[in-house]
């Protein structure tokens, strides 16, 4: 949502354009909070969560493929931190956290800022996570972009992987991926109204 205001500055008042057009958004933001995703928009959210959460079990599978062999660490690193980044960008999902476009934001880094502020008043280990994702991005990094220097070792994309299965099982105890009968049934009701208004 974009808001043009026109604001007239008056220093000598004591009120400037950055603390009114702060005070602003601060407002709009709290009516967007307030405001309750429609069954559509709820549905939407899910089946993207669902596309998420299946490419983050992709490479959880592939990692748990890797780590069993001795020669492919930075592989398994890399596997490991895509399975988390995509069950990070699932929960976000969940929870409506969506960019201008409606769209969770793609940049790892702004995944990882978002991911951090949705669990950062959780109870540990699942406060945790956030850190576990951090970690594995960079050491996906130096797996990727440093391996003529060592790259990954077997330790350390071992400790990801196990950081990776971890965060998958707290991902399912904290988020559900069915959507409320309540909504359900408001969902069928939308739909009904759309084929009934077409006919």
């Amino acid at each position: 949502m974009i808001y043009s205001i026109k604001l007239t500055c008056i220093r000598s008042h004591g009120t400037s354009c950055v603390t009114v057009f702060q005070s602003v958004r601060q407002m709009a933001s709290k009516k967007e909070k307030a405001k309750k995703p429609r069954p559509e928009e709820l549905a939407f959210l899910l089946n993207f969560a669902r596309g998420r959460l299946r490419l983050g079990e992709l490479h959880l599978r592939e990692a748990e493929l890797l780590i069993k062999r001795n020669d492919t660490p930075n592989a398994c690193a890399h596997a490991a931190y895509y399975a988390m980044h995509h069950c990070a960008a699932a929960a976000l999902y969940l929870e409506g956290k969506t960019g201008k476009s409606g769209m969770v934001v793609e940049s790892h880094e702004h995944v990882l800022q978002h991911y951090a502020k949705l669990v950062e008043g959780e109870i540990a280990p699942l406060s945790e996570t956030a850190e576990w994702l951090n970690q594995a991005r960079a050491l996906r990094v130096k797996a990727d972009y440093g391996m003529v220097n060592g790259g990954a070792t077997r330790e350390d994309a071992h400790e990801s992987w196990v950081n990776a299965v971890t965060f998958f099982k707290l991902f399912h105890e904290r988020w559900t991926l069915d959507m409320p009968a309540d909504e359900m049934e408001n969902l069928s009701l939308t739909h009904k109204l759309k084929k009934q208004t077409k006919e």
